[in-house]
């Protein structure tokens, strides 16, 4: 085939998807033109609540209610926090409830220090009992939030759930726990990095660590080995165990159980293997 040949072909293969497309475009548009619900609509599961709650808070602080805006605060934490509201500015631009939430008490020093002294008690009564995901969900700007934000990523990085332990960690960047915690988080940070591809995972992590003066990382050191074999039968997806969810884009280990990592049944989670 001679090269103008092959150019025209590849050129129709380009353009074909665009015609393809064009085409659906049309169509949805010809259905919403008679009153028809296109199938491909979205619908933003978005709070209208929670808008208004952060929309008050201005005129609460202004008027020295603090207690009142903590309090909206904390009810929108506690109940759909995983919705999502509009950045401001940005209409089209949404992010979940509770990064708002947290967005704005970490803006506000005087406000997170009510929030903190409104509901650290119960924070703290929650992580006594062992209830650390819940105190990590809905407490986390809490002293006690930052141990069960520790605890939940060790979890999952019990699990082989690196990128998910991650997330749970990044969280804790601007949190006014982690200046104070003796490096722990910036080690912990770094165990999960080593097992990821992640530069920009590991640059957070050599961040927090320069920070609580600690050396440089030693990936290779603290990358663990994947297990060979699933050796628990009871923790084996593929005979019926239960698999903890996946982040997007996540891509765990083929085999991420071994006994000394997956609990069995009425055992309780083990952490990760200790740091040098």
């Amino acid at each position: 085939m001679s090269s103008r040949a092959t150019h025209n072909a590849a050129h129709r293969r380009g353009v074909a998807p665009l015609v393809m497309a064009a085409g659906m475009a049309l169509a949805v548009c010809a259905s919403a033109a008679f009153g028809q619900t296109p199938r491909g609509t979205v619908f933003v599961d978005d709070s209208t609540a929670a808008q208004s709650t952060l929309r008050a808070l201005p005129s609460l602080i202004r008027a020295g209610n603090e207690a009142e805006a903590v309090r909206v605060l904390q009810a929108s934490l506690e109940s759909g926090a995983e919705r999502l509201v509009p950045v401001d500015g940005d209409p089209d631009l949404f992010v979940s409830v509770r990064d708002a939430v947290h967005e704005r008490l970490l803006n506000e020093p005087d406000l997170l220090e009510r929030y903190r002294l409104e509901h650290s008690a119960r924070a703290e009564r929650l992580l006594a009992e062992g209830r650390f995901a819940e105190v990590e969900r809905s407490y986390l700007l809490t002293p006690s939030g930052y141990e069960a934000a520790l605890r939940v990523a060790r979890e999952r990085f019990g699990l082989a759930r690196f990128h998910s332990a991650a997330h749970v960690l990044a969280q804790l960047e601007h949190h006014p726990g982690r200046v104070a915690d003796g490096g722990a988080g910036a080690e912990l940070l770094s165990l999960v990095a080593a097992q990821l591809e992640s530069i920009e995972v590991r640059d957070l992590a050599e961040a927090w660590r320069a920070e609580a003066g600690l050396p440089e990382a030693d990936w290779d050191a603290l990358r663990i080995a994947p297990p060979e074999a699933v050796l628990r039968d009871d923790a084996s997806p593929v005979i019926g165990g239960q698999t903890p969810p996946v982040l997007p884009n996540e891509e765990p280990w083929a085999q991420p159980f071994d006994m000394n990592l997956a609990p069995g049944p009425g055992e309780k989670l083990p952490g990760p293997p200790p740091i040098e």
